[in-house]
């Protein structure tokens, strides 16, 4: 359940860029001004895939609030997300001393909303790469988060009339696409030093193995924990698993200048070395008054708490 006066927030970096390096793509100050037009008149909107097996209305997410505030002489975009999920259960309160439950059930075309407040720096650490502070909320991980951001950015380079040539030497409309990356000030490395390692998986996401007694099923995916204490190890432990064709390798650890909450990261042992990667920095924001699970305007007070952060 939501604290009313504590939240989380991730720290990203938010990266953009064209399908082509040389396709000139506006500066994202520009960008914002465009998206919120989309955002005041409703657009802002992205159908999520609905649930296996169920008839009903499927999820949604929705940039329901948007405006640039300025603090301390720095500018930012900050935007309002939201997900609404019509096969949510209902909230349920029970009394302090009747025990007594009371179900507030949803109405047709309904579903169970929760809200996120992000800021966005729109002063670049350079080109292409901004600062986000985002609210950490069940239901809008990192995918989703890049899906909303990417079908606004998509809508939003139409307008500008994007284009980049294709192999074929024709013309052909392109549009700016988003990634996030864990804040570029944290690395694992530094935040192990301190903290006390609880967890190491091995991950093999491209598994071709077979099981011998059944020929007709594959492993789609091996996984393996290894109990281990020392973060010293975790060298050896990457370079063993790169021989064995494991390509990922998920730690969680405990950080005493953290949250209170264990840091998690996701590292590519293929391509990336685990001390030297950035991981997504969580922070624990304290609010004086009490912030609803889902609200319809941007909180002023949420923004300044996460602004302060940085």
């Amino acid at each position: 359940m939501l604290d009313a006066y504590e939240r989380f927030v991730l720290m990203y970096d938010l990266t953009l860029r064209t399908a082509r390096v040389e396709t000139e793509m506006p500066a994202f100050r520009e960008v914002a001004d465009a998206m919120l037009s989309r955002i005041r008149a409703k657009q802002a909107t992205l159908v999520l895939r609905p649930y296996s097996g169920y008839r009903g209305e499927a999820p949604w997410l929705r940039i329901k609030d948007g405006k640039k505030i300025v603090r301390d002489g720095e500018e930012y975009l900050a935007l309002l997300f939201s997900v609404g999920d019509p096969r949510a259960a209902n909230p349920v309160f029970e009394h302090a001393d009747t025990a007594v439950l009371r179900e507030i059930e949803k109405e047709e075309r309904e579903g169970k909303a929760v809200s996120a407040h992000c800021v966005i720096s729109l002063e670049p650490v350079k080109f292409g790469r901004h600062r986000v502070i985002v609210e950490d909320i069940r239901g809008l991980g990192k995918t989703r988060l890049r899906d909303i951001l990417g079908s606004e950015l998509k809508a939003v380079s139409e307008t500008y009339g994007l284009s980049r040539t294709n192999n074929a030497g024709e013309e052909t409309a392109t549009y700016i696409i988003p990634d996030l990356e864990g804040y570029a000030s944290e690395k694992i490395e530094a935040s192990l030093k301190r903290g006390t390692l609880s967890g190491v998986w091995l991950v093999d996401t491209n598994s071709k193995a077979v099981l011998d007694e059944v020929p007709e099923a594959k492993i789609a995916r091996r996984e393996i924990k290894i109990d281990v204490a020392a973060a010293s190890m975790i060298p050896k432990i990457t370079v063993w698993g790169r021989e064995r064709n494991f390509d990922k390798m998920r730690l969680v650890w405990n950080d005493p200048e953290g949250t209170g909450r264990p840091e998690r990261a996701s590292v590519d042992i293929t391509q990336q070395d685990v001390a030297e990667t950035s991981f997504v920095k969580q922070r624990k924001v304290t609010l004086e008054k009490p912030l609803a699970e889902a609200v319809e305007q941007l909180r002023p007070d949420m923004l300044t708490k996460m602004i302060n952060l940085k």
